[in-house]
Formats: structure tokens, sequence, C-alpha cells
């Protein structure tokens, strides 16, 4: 379980270092979690929805009949980033609400989770909720991140 003397936490690691996967051990400890994950499955990046146990596409290869987001080498079916932010805008008091993962879409270019995760950002510091928001964000967008939400008070942690 998580013990915070903050109620926005920061789990920020290295690319590839078993992020998603603590995650998934976390939220087993918790009766009532929200929010999404974004798994490796088969070698495609899922978007799972906590609450409802359910996975959603979210990269594809190059997909004509969907609209589409790009970034880098990753192409990302646009309508799981709407399911992502319906999921965030939905978010009712659980304990836990995590987002796996706020990267450079949203960091860097307002894009992707946005603008939902500023807002749920801005719930959490103004309190309005009882539980906690942790969000995931790899070691090398962690001061942008910091900067960009106003995160200078979040608990940051490495381990889970």
């Amino acid at each position: 379980m998580l013990n915070s003397r903050n109620n926005i936490i920061i789990f920020s690691k290295a690319i590839q270092t078993g992020k998603t996967t603590a995650l998934f051990n976390l939220i087993k400890k918790y009766e009532h979690v929200g929010g999404f994950l974004t798994p490796n499955v088969n070698g495609k990046r899922m978007l799972y929805d906590i609450e409802h146990d359910k996975y959603h596409e979210f990269e594809t290869k190059d997909d004509v009949t969907n609209p589409i987001q790009k970034i880098g080498k990753f192409t990302f079916v646009e309508k799981a980033f709407d399911k992502a932010k319906n999921i965030i805008n939905q978010y009712n008091n659980e304990a836990l609400m995590i987002i796996d993962e706020v990267g450079k879409l949203e960091i860097e270019m307002d894009k992707g989770f946005e603008p939902m995760v500023k807002k749920i950002i801005v719930d959490f510091k103004i309190k309005k909720f009882d539980g906690i928001l942790l969000l995931v964000i790899r070691d090398t967008l962690l001061e942008k991140a910091i900067e960009k939400y106003g995160l200078q008070e979040a608990e940051i942690v490495e381990e889970l």
C-alpha cells in the first residue's frame, strides 16, 4: 500500500524497467482503483481500464480506418486517448487513481491525455478528492512534468 504525506505521487523510473508490472501488482492491494495502465501485450501497447478490467486497442501500426496520433516510432489510435480521457473524467473518489503514463505527448505537445491530465492534477492539488493520484512519468521527463504541472510538492517514488 502507498503511504504518502501527499495526495499526488509520481512513480518515476527509466523506460522498460517494470513500471507497469509494478502497477499491476499494486492495484491488487486496493479495493477501489480508477485510471488506466498501458501494458505491452503481445508486442503492442494496450490501454487497460483498471476499474472495468478491460483492455482497449492503443498502439497500432498503420490504421487507415481510425484517426491516429504519432509520437516517435509509435502510432496510437486516437479513440484510445478519448477513452483514457473519459476514464480520468469519470474519477469518483476511488482510493487510488493511476495514470500510466504522462509522456511526451502530454508534457511537450499538450496532446494525448490532455487536457484531462492537467484537470485531474488541479483537482487533486485543491483536495477535491480524498484518494491518491499516482502519475507515471519516465525519469527523462520528470523535471519538465514537475515544472509544467506545478508538481513541486508531489512525492516522487522509484518503487511501489
